[in-house]
């Protein structure tokens, strides 16, 4: 199984120990802020005004304060999008050396989510989780050490509301994660059922479903809104009680002291050690509602990563030898036609998209010879014509060797109607003609000068001009696919 990265690998771990510095030194300064107070309401209290070291500890403290934590903010997001980026590598090399069969078992909106919720989450564990809960069990002792050294009769008196808060928020976030569970479980539902039906929403509404398909979504929706609701309540809670326990730490305190006959000055500079007390305590409720998420996150990210996965390493060696379990061989360069009533599978195995049939390719154990694969899904990503008629190629050739190939295969009309190889084109070749997408990737596998071509397009026939015209150019082993009654049964053909 693929491993998920860890928080402290890439260098991260010294980023990690930064932020959680800023967090304390932030700590710091709002604690001389409370003890800067306490010195103010003294001075005030004799009849004197605050010494100009006090007025400068009391701003210069605030000014830290508020600085430091934009700084902490800023470094915890750049280690959360690090972390992200290291996982969303690690998810797609997997995905890449997964085969097609597997791939097309699970839904695309749900491998989406792994790219988009589940990497949010990652991220906010990662930013505003890891970061705030070590800088909060650091800041913590602290802070409690401070209220004792500020009012050591007081400290009792704030400290128990503030326990009880605490007691109260453990019971409340134990069912934080089922709220987290069930509020994913419907935004993959909705989400996978919109990547599905976006691309065939012109064709669902011509058969009369637009009205059923908005039922539906309205309905999901609204379950989605309750189960969000829910969460943002519990979750909202978890942070809210720490607040609750220091307004009640901070009433106790303003009762006692007056029973305790408790400077003015202490009193204030307990209020203020509070206020600080609270936000590690929010914090660490915060991180708690981030480690349900990225926790169920984490979860179906391990899934995926626990399919099987092989990487391919290809390597250039001409024209390769190829042999089909249960069918036979083809000698190197010669063209050979996969019939039968289901020739997919047997093309995509020997493709090295996965499958259930053995290839050998004569050579090296490991080793895979350069494939072009050609199907009637093309292989096109936005961008210009010149990228979509050389991915995979290396190096890129000149780009009148471009155009020429290009209209080889069939697209003059389509350069002179672009233009220029530059032009955009759309993804999976949108806009263009099922014959204009067929001749890109054909146009592509002659540049690509590969050892092996496999086509599993029905446009393609063993007597079609292209096939000569890309034997010739490539000098590749060609595989081709063709449907037919009967069993699966290989067969060499004369060239074009």
């Amino acid at each position: 199984m693929t491993p998920l990265p860890r928080i402290t690998d890439g260098g991260r771990c010294s980023a990690l120990v930064f932020v959680i510095l800023l967090g304390i030194a932030q700590a710091a300064s709002l604690g001389a802020v409370a003890f800067g107070t306490r010195a103010a309401f003294s001075a005030l209290h004799g009849g004197i005004g605050p010494g100009p070291e006090v007025l400068v500890t009391l701003a210069a403290g605030g000014i830290a304060g508020a600085l430091l934590h934009l700084a902490a903010r800023v470094q915890a997001e750049r280690l959360g999008q690090r972390y992200v980026a290291d996982l969303r590598r690690v998810l797609y090399r997997h995905i890449a050396g997964m085969d097609a069969e597997t791939l097309q078992g699970r839904r695309l909106g749900m491998l989406s989510m792994r790219f988009v919720g589940d990497l949010s989450a990652a991220k906010g564990w990662v930013a505003m989780g890891v970061t705030r809960g070590l800088a909060a069990v650091a800041v913590l002792p602290g802070a409690i050490i401070a209220i004792w050294l500020v009012s050591p009769r007081l400290a009792p008196v704030a400290l128990l509301p503030l326990l009880l808060a605490v007691v109260v928020t453990a019971a409340v976030a134990l069912g934080l994660a089922d709220r987290h569970r069930g509020l994913r479980r419907r935004r993959a539902a909705i989400a996978g059922d919109m990547m599905e039906r976006i691309a065939l929403a012109p064709q669902l509404d011509l058969a009369g479903r637009t009205a059923q398909e908005l039922d539906r979504l309205a309905g999901a929706s609204r379950a989605l809104e309750a189960e969000a609701a829910s969460r943002a309540a519990r979750a909202g809670l978890l942070r809210a009680l720490p607040a609750m326990g220091a307004a009640l730490a901070g009433v106790a305190v303003l009762g006692s002291a007056a029973r305790m006959g408790v400077p003015a000055a202490e009193v204030a500079a307990m209020l203020a050690t509070l206020s600080i007390l609270m936000f590690p305590l929010g914090d660490l409720a915060g991180v708690w509602d981030r480690w349900c998420a990225w926790r169920i996150a984490r979860e179906r990210c391990i899934s995926l990563l626990s399919l099987p996965s092989k990487a391919r390493r290809a390597q250039a060696s001409g024209a390769v030898s190829l042999a089909l379990e249960g069918l036979g061989s083809v000698p190197p360069g010669a063209l050979a036609v996969v019939s039968g009533a289901s020739p997919g599978p047997a093309l995509r195995s020997a493709a090295a998209q996965g499958g259930a049939m053995g290839v050998n390719y004569g050579l090296p154990p490991g080793k895979l010879p350069r494939i072009a694969y050609i199907s009637d899904r093309a292989m096109i990503l936005r961008g210009s014509l010149r990228r979509a008629l050389t991915m995979g190629v290396d190096p890129r050739p000149h780009p009148h060797a471009i155009r020429k190939a290009a209209r080889q295969f069939g697209l003059s009309g389509l350069l002179d109607r672009m233009g220029s190889t530059r032009s955009r084109v759309a993804e999976g070749g949108r806009g263009l003609s099922h014959t204009e997408r067929l001749a890109v990737e054909m146009t592509r596998a002659a540049l690509m000068r590969p050892d092996l071509v496999v086509i599993d397009h029905p446009g393609i026939l063993p007597q079609d001009p292209l096939l000569a015209r890309l034997a010739r150019a490539t000098g590749a082993t060609i595989l081709i696919g063709q449907e037919a009654d009967g069993p699966l049964r290989l067969s060499l053909a004369p060239p074009a």
